[in-house]
């Protein structure tokens, strides 16, 4: 789903706090995608006490079956997997992997 594509200024999201302050969280990517990783950095800010903040991390994106292999080799096995948080199936469009596994 290449969502890193999506990760730019112009994308920021404001988010509410439970005490009702407002956070606006800014995501850039800072190392473009090179086949397997992509490294951004969040933004955020607003005026709670603790921004401003800036949250630097690199993701690895794996298709299914590197995901598979490398869960078999760590000597687990794959229980369930879904195509979203919602619980949606897995298929080639889904913008999610989620996985849950067993030894």
């Amino acid at each position: 789903m290449r969502a890193w594509e999506h990760w730019t200024p112009e994308n920021a999201v404001v988010v509410e706090l439970p005490d009702g302050s407002l956070v606006q969280i800014t995501t850039e990517v800072i190392m473009p995608f090179d086949g397997q990783t992509v490294t951004f950095t969040h933004r955020f800010g607003g005026k709670h006490p603790s921004l401003p903040q800036v949250s630097r991390s690199t993701l690895r994106f794996l298709e299914t079956d590197a995901l598979s292999s490398l869960l078999g080799n760590a000597g687990l096995r794959i229980e369930q997997q879904f195509g979203g948080f919602d619980g949606s199936p897995l298929g080639p469009s889904s913008p999610e992997i989620i996985t849950f596994a067993t030894r």
